[in-house]
């Protein structure tokens, strides 16, 4: 039987290391995402509220990522999207932990000509959703949405423990 020797072992649990820390991807995409546009009156015109509910997952057994930021982009695979109130917006998460699920929910106002962008984006005619009130539980598939310029700190969930723990004890 043939064994390797420490000599050769060691390069291997190195190599075994950086394989499981390039195990810790930061959430890149949105679980589950949909929206709701509800119309209204503004200022004697018509105005729209998106309401996006989705979830951001850690898939990682150990690492916490803090103050986690993005831009969340509707996008039109092939074709340029303005970037409005309703098109580009701001994700803020301050903690998620490995194995958990945070709750996405972002709702912003603006105007139709603010709103035209999102609904050539989903084909939705506007004076539809003005007669109807609203356009309820849109489904946005992984190719209309996404997320940019992600930034974020990283702790290894073990780590904070210890340090709660010693906090508590002192």
């Amino acid at each position: 039987m043939h064994t390797l020797n420490t000599d050769m072992r060691t390069p291997l649990y190195i190599a075994l290391a950086l394989v499981l820390a390039g195990c810790a991807k930061a959430p890149d995409r949105l679980e589950s995402p949909s929206m709701t546009i509800r119309a209204h009156a503004r200022d004697g015109k018509a105005a729209f509220t998106l309401t996006l509910a989705a979830a951001l997952h850690n898939g990682t057994s150990d690492t916490v990522f803090l103050d986690y930021r993005a831009r969340i982009v509707f996008r039109d695979p092939g074709k340029d999207v303005k970037e409005t109130v309703a098109t580009v917006l701001t994700l803020k998460v301050g903690s998620l932990y490995p194995f958990a699920t945070a709750p996405v929910r972002i709702e912003v106002t603006g105007s139709a000509e603010e709103f035209a962008p999102l609904f050539a984006v989903f084909g939705i005619p506007p004076d539809e959703v003005v007669k109807a009130g609203s356009a309820e539980d849109i489904e946005i598939g992984d190719e209309l949405i996404g997320l940019e310029n992600i930034t974020y700190r990283t702790a290894d969930i073990h780590t904070l423990i210890k340090e709660r723990q010693n906090e508590k004890n002192k």
